[in-house]
């Protein structure tokens, strides 16, 4: 890994979270006088809040009541399938949400072609999505770019960010820039992206019956979803 020489080689080693600069210096002995910690940044002409029925209609998404937006390459470590298997948490407790919530998947997968047959792991969710019956919640949307994706940040009622690790979170920092409000999970940097129950909320990682809990509580109370 790059890590493993930069420190021997540069100037500087740079990390986007104090958690980030900790595991260089604890797995690839980089010394603590060479790391810099500098925070990924958004553009705020491209990312700021959009009112949401503005955004929906936009996207052609007037029919959503509610929508759960995840954002992120379709790869294992993003905890894309823990999320369906929360959604499908989600409405064995609360059957009502079933009829009035849409959730936007909105990326592809590593290294994707347009002519390529759609990747395993895209395969695996679709048949997560059949299995928990949720072809009328789930829509694939593939990879955006980033004015279209800020339309779908402030159309979204909560953007859940269910990683198994992550070294910063831009996606979170994306979606609190267009004002919509975090679910993440408590690894990494998104621990420092988020702080729990004031700008968003944090749940184990891997952890679907935190993550459903989390979803429900947010969208069923307005208030709190709004102050976040």
């Amino acid at each position: 890994p790059p890590y493993a020489t930069a420190h021997t080689t540069g100037e500087a080693v740079v990390a986007a979270s104090d958690i980030e600069a900790a595991e260089l210096r604890r797995f690839y002995a980089a010394p603590a006088s060479k790391i810099r910690v500098i925070p990924c940044g958004v553009d705020p002409e491209v990312f700021y809040p959009v009112r949401q029925a503005d955004a929906r209609r936009a996207l052609g998404r007037d029919q959503c009541e509610r929508v759960v937006l995840f954002v992120g390459r379709i790869e294992q470590i993003k905890g894309i399938d823990v999320l369906l298997r929360a959604i499908g948490l989600l409405f064995q407790g609360y059957p009502d949400l079933r009829s009035d919530l849409c959730m936007l998947i909105v990326g592809g997968a590593l290294n994707d072609d347009e002519d390529a047959p759609e990747t395993d792991k895209i395969l695996e969710l679709r048949r997560l999505v059949h299995e928990h019956r949720l072809e009328d919640t789930v829509d694939f949307v593939g990879s955006q770019d980033q004015s279209r994706l800020a339309l779908f940040y402030a159309s979204a009622d909560i953007c859940a960010v269910p990683s198994l690790t992550e070294s910063f979170g831009l996606v979170a920092l994306e979606a609190m820039a267009c004002g919509t409000p975090v679910l993440g999970t408590r690894v990494g940097g998104l621990q420092t992206v988020i702080e729990d129950q004031v700008s968003g909320y944090l749940v184990p990682a891997g952890d679907e019956q935190a993550l459903a809990e989390g979803m429900a509580r947010l969208l069923l109370d307005h208030g709190l979803r709004t102050r976040l």
